[in-house]
């Protein structure tokens, strides 16, 4: 190879086996420590094109200058989020989850508020808070915050 020449893929692969350390995110099978917060750059700048390309392009949903915001249903997402936020450190971050995912898809789905709505919501947040902890617990090893019941 000429030393002017960037290395093929093929190079690089086979200088990764002789020496695993060298930048990448799998060292040996192990994970690094950056790997989630790749994670979610990647999902950020996915998103972000995503709805920066909806918004230009107005594909799927209906254009207009005026929208209608429902200010006491705002109000109350922003309270139950403060709430969510402080019961993390008292409760604990599972449990708190749970009870908020619980209550935030029931209120806002569209069955209306009874019981066959909570029963969707509620399987909605177990599903939902147990890949969390599968994820963060699990998988990549990261702490969330104790309470008292969890």
């Amino acid at each position: 190879m000429n030393s002017s020449q960037e290395p093929s893929p093929f190079e690089f692969i086979n200088r990764y086996h002789q020496h695993p350390d060298c930048c990448s995110i799998l060292c040996a099978g192990e994970l690094h420590s950056n790997i989630f917060p790749l994670i979610l750059e990647v999902f950020l700048v996915g998103t972000g094109v995503y709805l920066i390309v909806g918004g230009i392009t107005c594909k799927g949903v209906k254009c207009s200058n005026t929208t209608d915001l429902a200010y006491g249903r705002a109000f109350l997402m922003i309270l139950a989020t403060v709430i969510y936020i402080v019961a993390i450190n008292v409760v604990g971050f599972y449990i708190s989850s749970f009870v908020f995912l619980t209550l935030m898809s029931w209120y806002l789905s569209d069955w209306g508020l009874n019981l066959a709505s909570l029963g969707i919501s509620t399987g909605f947040a177990v599903i939902l808070t147990g890949a969390v902890y599968a994820t963060f617990a699990l998988f990549l090893g990261v702490p969330t915050p104790p309470g008292i019941l969890f």
